[in-house]
Parts: structure tokens; C-alpha cells; sequence
């Protein structure tokens, strides 16, 4: 797949270290930029629903840039981040 065509991931976590350092997790996914501008308080839910996803199932589906912020942010929290451009490709 050409790397210009990946629009999708699904990010694993670490759970433990999820659990370790929520905090910081926390402040990573209020930080990813969808480019959707939708306010602050829909940026702080939609953070928590995104942790408490994480800690239920050790992994998310994403854009391909929010991975990569996350993979840069948070490099030993992130396990594996697997890229796809079509949701029956995985």
C-alpha cells in the first residue's frame, strides 16, 4: 500500500503502563488533532471514552496521524501500530 493511501490505524497499548500512567494518556488523546474542531468539552469525553476503550480492549482504531502523535508521544505506552486504508483490509 502506498504510504499517501493510509488513512487508518489501530493502535495496541500497553495496558499496564496505560493503567501506570493515566495521567499522560489522558493528555495524549486531548491533544490529538482530528482537525474536527468540536470544543473542549467534547475533547475531554471523547478522552475518556478513548482511555476507558484502551483499558477494555488494549486497543483503538485511529486515524493514521493521531497514531503516529501517540507513537511519538507516548512511545512506551504504544505496542504495535497497525495501518490499513480500508476497514475490511485487517
Amino acid at each position: 500500500m502506498n504510504e499517501s493511501d493510509i488513512k487508518s490505524a489501530i493502535v495496541t497499548f500497553d495496558v499496564s503502563e496505560v493503567s501506570k500512567n493515566i495521567d499522560s494518556v489522558l493528555r495524549c488523546f486531548y491533544e490529538m488533532d482530528d482537525g474536527l474542531d468540536m470544543g473542549d468539552k467534547f475533547y475531554k469525553e471523547a478522552s475518556k471514552a478513548l482511555l476507558e476503550r484502551v483499558l477494555k480492549n488494549e486497543e483503538i482504531h485511529l486515524l493514521a496521524t493521531e497514531a503516529d502523535f501517540l507513537k511519538e508521544q507516548i512511545p512506551n505506552i504504544v505496542k504495535a501500530i497497525e495501518y490499513y486504508n480500508d476497514i475490511r483490509a485487517y
